[in-house]
This record gives structure tokens, C-alpha cells and sequence, in this order.
């Protein structure tokens, strides 16, 4: 009778029935991945772990609510320059606002840090004369950062709903690359051509689930342009604003965000979806039988899923530019202050009707303002003919 230690090394000598267990797992990390990749030809993502699941959970989203993309992980306002708010609905402009954000966190003025200022020496030791007067580093407090508004241009250049390429899609096409380079090696070494077989067609399926055109229709809905003047923010309480110009305040017209923050059900060919996706999950389940069949050199399945899936997990995380999204801005100037009220009333003197389209998004009970402020807000508010937005002394 074999010993618990014989069925141990048994297992790890030949861990084959895990690998159709593995499968299994982690399908939210592939919805992810394939939001952030749609958008080209080709949607490099490979291999791994987690794709059937992922391939039966998206042929019930088709056939209920009929979605392929995920729901937004940030969640944002999308605010024009008339002071109508929207809860964004898109993935795409969650991520875009995210990303942003971490890239500008680190250029915010923190109240905790200091500015450096040279003090002399005027002492060395207890009762003891100056030896020196030698520059000492002294930090002098520098105040807090309240709100930044970070203002962009739409870059025309550049096609709007077409990515750049950037190193997550390169990493893609590298890391599929390398799958069959590992997956030959059996091939060449014992005649096992299976894991080759597994590897080819789990990079076929791959690419073929990101290809549905609905991808696109989703990530990019209503993407057009011609739109207004937007602002996206958290809202009360958060320090950065992306103040996005287009009709308005631009003569070259803007993005129309506000249609592609409402996420409203597009056309498309619902029924290439549907029939797609229940071909692709009956395919990935005839690949998760064959892997379950897998007896000799588990091993290289085993490290072609891993690679598969640290590649996933880096696209699904990474904080990439807007061009890299599809969507193509230029930054053009910052405006900041230490309170959030001065830093409205610089955004509405350089952009009217912006900085009052804002001030219900971070004082939602109304904001208080001294008298010389209070003439400044009354004629902005006779200018833009607002007599709803709260402004008091």
C-alpha cells in the first residue's frame, strides 16, 4: 500500500490532474485583460489559466444582458460645462481617469513634506563657542494641494478608438511567443507534440474570444466627436479634476464623453456574439478535456499556464496612458490651489461656465465665499444663467 509520502511525490512528479482544475479559475482577470487590449486587429492576450470559466461566464452575459465589457472599477462623474453631472457607466472612462490619477498623485503638494531652507549654525556643544557657521537643512511646512485641475486638448492627430501600442501589448505578443517557443521543447526532447497541440490552440481561442467586433462597439460606444466641454472627477473629497475642452471653449470640437459615460445599448450584430461565444466555450471545453488527458511532462503545461497568467495579471492591472486606451489627449496647463474655491474660481476665469459647473460637485450644501469672491460668482452666474447653483458669503 502506497504511503502518503509516496502519493505526495506521485503528485508533484506528475501533477496532471490539477492543470484541467486550474482552468478554472481567476475568468475575472481575463474580462479585464481583453477590456484593456480591445481595441486593434489583433488583442494579444495569452493563454492561461482561468479561460474556460471566463468563456462560460461571458456566453451568460451575451445571452442575459447581452455585454461583453466589464463594469467601470472607478467610479467617476462626468460633469459638462452647463453643470449636468452623470455617473459614468464606462470601463473605459473609469480606467482613464484612474490611470491619470496615479501618474499625477506624486506631483501633488502635500502638506506633511517640506521645503528646504538653509539656517546656520550657531552652536556645536553645550557651552561651547560657534565653531562654524555652516548651512543647516531646515524644513519649513508647504501647504496642502486642495484640488487640481488638469486641463487637455483633443489630440486630432491621432484617430479617436484607436490605441497606441504600448510595452502591455508587446508583452502580449512576447509572452504568446514564448508559450509555443516552451511548448516545442517536449516536442523535440520525447515526441510529446500534446502540450504544443494545448498551447497553439489555447493561443488561438485567445486571440479569437478578443477579435468579437462587439469588443469594440462597447469600449468605444458612441466614441465620436464633436462633444462639449467635459470635467471628470470623484467628486467631494477627491484632489484632482481632468478637465477635457471640445465645444465651447476649443474651435477644434471635442470628444463625446458624456455619450460614452451613459453606456447606452448599442446596435452591432448581437447574433455574431451569441453564436460566437457558444462556438468558443464548446471549444474551450474540448481544450479542457484534451488537457485533463495530459499524463507525460505536466510540468510544461504547467509553466506555460503560470507565464499565461502573470501576463494576464499584468494587463489587467497596468496603468497605461490615455493613448494607449484610444483615447488621444495633450495636456495643456495645470491649475491648482491650497483651497478648492480659488482653485474653481482660477478654472472659471480661464474657462467660463467650467468652474461653476463644478462647484455643486465639491460643495454639494454650497459654497462660501467672502464678499470680493461673492461679485466674482454673481457674474459668472449671470453670464452662464445659472440661478441654481448655491454660492453664499
Amino acid at each position: 500500500m502506497p504511503s502518503v509520502a509516496d502519493d505526495v511525490r506521485t503528485q508533484w512528479r506528475s501533477p496532471s490532474d490539477i492543470l484541467s482544475f486550474l482552468l478554472l479559475l481567476g475568468p475575472d482577470v481575463i474580462k479585464q485583460a481583453l477590456a484593456q487590449l480591445t481595441g486593434g486587429p489583433i488583442v494579444p492576450i495569452a493563454f492561461s489559466f482561468g479561460w474556460v470559466a471566463y468563456s462560460v461566464n461571458a456566453l451568460l452575459s451575451v445571452l442575459g444582458d447581452g455585454q461583453l465589457m466589464p463594469e467601470p472599477d472607478t467610479a467617476v462623474s462626468v460633469v459638462n460645462a452647463n453643470g449636468h453631472q452623470r455617473s459614468n457607466r464606462s470601463w473605459t472612462i473609469g480606467r482613464l481617469f484612474r490611470d491619470f490619477e496615479h501618474r499625477t498623485e506624486s506631483k501633488l503638494t502635500d502638506g506633511s513634506l517640506g521645503a528646504t531652507v538653509l539656517a546656520k549654525n550657531t552652536c556645536s556643544e553645550k557651552n561651547a563657542k560657534p565653531k562654524s557657521q555652516l548651512p543647516v537643512a531646515v524644513s519649513s511646512p508647504r501647504k496642502r494641494e486642495a484640488l487640481r485641475v488638469t486641463v487637455f486638448n483633443v489630440d486630432v492627430s491621432k484617430v479617436p478608438g484607436h490605441p497606441t501600442w504600448d510595452f502591455v501589448y508587446y508583452l502580449g505578443v512576447l509572452v504568446i511567443l514564448t508559450q509555443i517557443g516552451i511548448a516545442i521543447i517536449p516536442w523535440g526532447l520525447y515526441g510529446n507534440y500534446l502540450p504544443f497541440i494545448v498551447t497553439f490552440g489555447g493561443n488561438a481561442l485567445s486571440l479569437l474570444s478578443g477579435m468579437l467586433p462587439q469588443w469594440m462597439e462597447e469600449k468605444f460606444a458612441n466614441y465620436k466627436t464633436e462633444g462639449w466641454t467635459v470635467s471628470i472627477t470623484r467628486g467631494n473629497g477627491s484632489r484632482h479634476v481632468m478637465l477635457i475642452l471640445g465645444k465651447g471653449h476649443v474651435r477644434n470640437f471635442g470628444l463625446d464623453l458624456e455619450i460614452m459615460a451613459a453606456q447606452s445599448r448599442q446596435g452591432g450584430n448581437k447574433l455574431l456574439t451569441r453564436f460566437g461565444s457558444i462556438l468558443l466555450a464548446a471549444l474551450w471545453t474540448v481544450l479542457l478535456i484534451t488537457v485533463t488527458g495530459t499524463k507525460q511532462e505536466p510540468w510544461y503545461l504547467l509553466g506555460i499556464g503560470t507565464l499565461g497568467m502573470i501576463q494576464n495579471l499584468t494587463a489587467a492591472g497596468a496603468t497605461r496612458s490615455a493613448s494607449a486606451l484610444g483615447i488621444h489627449l495633450k495636456e495643456i496647463e495645470t491649475i491648482t490651489d491650497t483651497k478648492v474655491s480659488a482653485a474653481l474660481r482660477k478654472t472659471e476665469s480661464r474657462y467660463p461656465k467650467v468652474g461653476l459647473s463644478l462647484v455643486t460637485i465639491f460643495f454639494p450644501g454650497g459654497m462660501q465665499v467672502s464678499d470680493d469672491e461673492m461679485k466674482f460668482w454673481d457674474g459668472a452666474k449671470e453670464r452662464a444663467g445659472d440661478n441654481n447653483t448655491l454660492i453664499r458669503k
